[in-house]
């Protein structure tokens, strides 16, 4: 009775120890699964769904706003002095 309890218990052991191995050398995999399609990635589209595609027309500035001008560069003149 206890020769095939403890062999039961071995083999248990032994799987789970196999399981544990392959989940650590695949933690990456995992972990990336876990952010995109695992729970987390299932709370985020609840959260924040991805909409279809639509088309956006953006207002234009009118012509009188365009500077044709040259400005002069946005920089400290003196910052390579000491």
């Amino acid at each position: 009775m206890t020769n095939t309890l403890s062999r039961k218990l071995a083999l248990v052991a032994l799987a789970l120890l196999i399981v544990i191995a392959v989940a650590y050398l695949n933690h990456m995999s995992l972990l990336f699964w876990a952010g995109t399609s695992g729970a987390l990635g299932f709370i985020s589209k609840l959260q924040e769904p991805i909409l279809p595609n639509h088309e956006v027309r953006w207002q234009t500035s009118p012509p009188e706003c365009e500077t044709t001008k040259q400005r002069p560069p946005n920089m400290n003149q003196n910052s390579g002095e000491v």
